[in-house]
């Protein structure tokens, strides 16, 4: 038990006290375990679909160029601006 809950925490770069690991070590069985009852169920029929929605297109908009025709008025009463751009905070 302890050895592979020690690689586990080992790989997660996690430090727990024993009752801790107990606890994690019942928590991961039981998922497992859960994950075991997952795999007898039978798929056979089930069509695979990448998105709940079948016919995503009807559902969607179509996209459409716009040109907004007060743009340097905007750009003017912009706080922080560089040439014909918004200047904004870098996000990382």
């Amino acid at each position: 038990m302890n050895l592979d809950i020690d690689y586990i925490l080992n790989l997660a770069r996690l430090d727990l006290t024993n009752s801790e690991k107990e606890k994690f070590s019942k928590q991961l069985s039981d998922i497992l375990e859960y994950m075991k009852k997952l795999q007898t169920i039978n798929t056979d029929n089930i069509i695979l679909t990448s998105h709940p929605i079948t016919n995503i297109k009807q559902h969607l908009r179509e996209d459409k160029i716009k040109v907004f025709e007060d743009r340097d008025n905007l750009i003017s009463i912009s706080p922080d601006k560089q040439s014909n751009y918004f200047k904004i905070p870098k996000v990382i």
